[in-house]
């Protein structure tokens, strides 16, 4: 010991550096170590697994659940990488943290109402109530509606009540609006044409004419028509004004989304795609058949039965020619028993395909859990303007060239899929609460009615 001092001395009075030997630190008993760690785990997971998995505060998450607060994207990044590690249900987490407040849903609808009416607005356009009557004698299968107050008119031509299929859909049509009415969500006075064909009819030519814009159940980026709601496609997804159409018997009673998604849980569900429909898109004839979309999905499913359960049902009339029906009922044949939403609900994967326009289906889809493939389409509707392809749903090719790899994807990704479809059920299901179809319809009636310009 005395000689380690003397050559520490000596070293330093020679110039030299000469480290000190530090004293070992204490050792942490292993008891007391452990204790720590499993504290520290504990808290971790309080933070990631919390009941909304974002960390926040009781009071953000209450106001968030109450739409008060707007919701940052990297917060709803963040609540995803948490459910990912997770093991809870997603479905109850994310119906109440919300994809977005209340003011940022208005903003989103008015900017999509403004979108949509620009070409107008940019001309100053502004409307006669002459120029509503040429519209509507342009569009056959329309309806005309007019409101002054309190009245409500649907003005409709004898050939028009004939039509089943023009009746139904304006009978659907006047039942929305009367809703509106009653709850007071309609403007003061209007008078426009509502188009119930699939397919827009505001063309190019139809607006160089100076004719006010037409309201259709979807459009596309040719076309100048209006996002209008198809009614139809939602009444059985609406509890709060069952009392309007509670008698129809194709709609017996509202259709549930937490109880649906409650008693057919993810892990329950059959790991296969699911679809089944008539080959609608045009007339199917011997020589095309075999690359329209509806008959190709059929017999792609034929080659991938692990994977997907896609068949048809048999031609209405006029939808194929005897040829064609002969050929198609040999290849990959037909299904006499057409789908029920129950058999949706029994499928973890929903397949979602264009008919004669837009798929009207699409709102039932994404309301029963499970996660949906959509086949791309160039049409717009009223949906685009919340769900978005790879957080909502699954984009897919027009020929379906990707739709097997992307299902065995999900397949895989198991948890991912599950996510995906839990998100879209909780945002339809918010959109049916919040009257969201008739906040979006009241905004675009309301900018609609600011274009007309009245005689008196």
């Amino acid at each position: 010991m005395e000689a380690s001092a003397r050559q520490t001395v000596a070293a330093a009075k020679g110039g030299l550096k000469v480290s000190t030997p530090r004293a070992p630190k204490p050792k942490l008993p292993v008891f007391i170590a452990a204790v720590i760690a499993v504290g520290l785990l504990c808290l971790g997971k309080m933070f990631l697994f919390t009941e909304w998995g974002t960390g926040f505060t009781p009071e953000l998450d209450e106001k968030i659940r109450l739409g008060e607060m707007d919701i940052n994207p990297q917060d709803l990044e963040r609540l995803d990488r948490t459910l990912l590690k997770s093991d809870k249900p997603l479905y109850p987490i994310l119906l109440e943290r919300k994809e977005m407040s209340a003011a940022q849903r208005k903003k989103m609808i008015q900017d999509a109402v403004d979108k949509q009416l620009l070409p107008y607005i940019m001309e100053n356009r502004t409307f006669t109530i002459q120029q509503v009557d040429k519209l509507k004698k342009r569009n056959n299968f329309a309806m005309r509606v007019i409101k002054h107050g309190d009245n409500l008119t649907i003005v409709q031509t004898e050939q028009e009540k004939d039509n089943w299929a023009y009746w139904y859909r304006m009978d659907q049509t006047a039942i929305a609006l009367k809703a509106m009415q009653r709850i007071g969500m309609l403007p003061h006075r209007f008078d426009l044409v509502v188009n119930l064909n699939d397919e827009p009819n505001m063309s190019q030519r139809d607006f160089t004419l100076g004719l006010p814009p037409l309201f259709s159940y979807c459009s596309t980026p040719r076309n100048y028509d209006l996002l209008w709601v198809g009614w139809q496609y939602w009444r059985c997804l609406s509890t709060r004004h069952w009392e309007d159409f509670m008698a129809e018997p194709d709609c017996p009673k509202p259709f549930n989304i937490t109880e649906a998604v409650h008693n057919h849980p993810w892990k329950t569900r059959i790991p296969q795609a699911l679809w089944r429909g008539s080959p609608t898109g045009r007339r199917h004839t011997e020589s095309n058949w075999r690359v329209k979309p509806r008959p190709l999905l059929a017999m792609i499913s034929q080659d991938n039965p692990d994977v997907l359960n896609c068949t048809l049902s048999k031609c209405q009339e006029g939808q194929c020619t005897e040829e064609a029906v002969e050929q198609m009922q040999q290849v990959v044949g037909f299904q006499d028993k057409m789908l029920k939403t129950k058999d949706y609900l029994r499928h973890k994967y929903l397949v979602d395909v264009d008919g004669n326009s837009y798929s009207s289906r699409f709102a039932l889809l994404l309301s029963t859990g499970a996660l949906v493939f959509k086949q791309d389409t160039h049409y717009e509707e009223f949906l685009d303007l919340f769900f978005q392809p790879d957080r909502h749903y699954v984009r897919v090719e027009k020929d379906f060239s990707n739709l097997v790899g992307e299902v065995k994807k999900a397949i895989r990704e198991d948890r991912r899929a599950e996510l995906m479809a839990a998100r879209s059920v909780a945002l339809m299901q918010y959109i049916v609460e919040k009257d969201i179809v008739f906040e979006y319809l009241q905004t675009l009636i309301e900018a609609y009615a600011k274009l007309l310009v009245w005689d008196d």
